[in-house]
């Protein structure tokens, strides 16, 4: 018997497979965060601590470090700062849509696109691959193209960089 894919359900501790969706013994929900690729419940891991698009789950502080601002991003029309400012974390990214706290410019931040993978918005500070073709649109964010990043630069995708944020 192989028994390398079982892994101990987060609840209980019972013996489950690493592809389960629930422990046979507990019936609590389990999952895989893409990043860390560590096993969590949504019973013991709050649903405000897990991110899930489709079948794909995300620790919240898993997930946090890629949406931090850098120093450089302003808002267009007052030109402060918005780092440290109420709107620079992921839980007002992944919101609804902010206005910058000074001057109540509507949302600051540029959208490139929505991420293949997570459904999050591909923000103007952040590294993603894209597909250059004009018919094919698709975009990840670095972080969670990582397990595909290799074949889709074998097949003419591109990693892109932040551009530094412009002034108006």
């Amino acid at each position: 018997m192989n028994t390398q894919k079982l892994i101990p359900c987060p609840k209980c501790g019972h013996s489950i497979s690493s592809y389960a969706e629930r422990c046979p013994k507990c019936s609590t929900w389990v999952f895989k965060c893409r990043i860390c690729e560590k096993h969590g419940s949504y019973e013991t891991d709050t649903r405000y601590n897990v991110y899930s698009y489709g079948n794909q789950h995300y620790h919240v502080s898993c997930l946090a470090p890629y949406f931090r601002f850098p120093d450089n991003i302003r808002c267009p029309e007052c030109q402060k700062s918005l780092k440290n400012s109420g709107i620079d974390d992921f839980a007002s990214l992944g919101g609804p849509r902010q206005a910058c706290p000074y001057c109540g410019y509507p949302y600051p931040l540029q959208v490139r696109s929505s991420c293949e993978g997570c459904g999050l918005g591909i923000y103007e500070f952040q590294r993603y691959i894209s597909n250059k073709n004009e018919c094919d649109d698709r975009c990840y964010h670095y972080f969670c193209g990582a397990q595909l990043r290799e074949a889709l630069l074998a097949k003419g995708w591109v990693e892109c960089c932040p551009v530094p944020h412009r002034e108006r």
